[in-house]
């Protein structure tokens, strides 16, 4: 995984979602730049919800964060997250290649959940 640890978003915590929740992310963790990861995205509410795809038929689009300060931020982002999501490290494509980082991943039934097209919440 490299010396840094880090964390792949691609729902509320974007920058471009302009959410609360991001002002507490950009203090803990450091923006490398727009990422992809294998998976599906789904509407749970108002929000999205990521469901890992072993086959990699599907991206989600996201952004990488270089983790600051790991015990704070996953404080607040697993209150946050709650026990709809689970924490986990998937690999990551960045521009510069592939690396490893943690991901919230939906743990709900995705049964009558609408799929969000081309990977990308917004």
């Amino acid at each position: 995984m490299g010396d840094a640890e880090k964390l792949f978003v691609y729902g509320t915590l974007m920058k471009k979602a302009n959410h609360p929740m991001h002002k507490v992310l950009s203090r803990y963790a450091r923006y490398q730049g727009e990422a992809t990861a294998c998976g599906r995205l789904y509407r749970i509410a108002d929000y999205p919800g990521m469901v890992e795809d072993p086959n990699c038929k599907e991206m989600v689009k996201g952004e990488l964060y270089e983790i600051l300060d790991k015990k704070r931020l996953f404080l607040a982002l697993d209150r946050y997250e709650g026990a709809e999501y689970e924490k986990r490290v998937v690999p990551v494509e960045t521009k510069e290649g592939e690396t490893n980082a943690w991901v919230y991943l939906y743990r709900g039934s995705i049964k009558n959940k609408r799929p969000i097209p081309g990977g990308s919440w917004r």
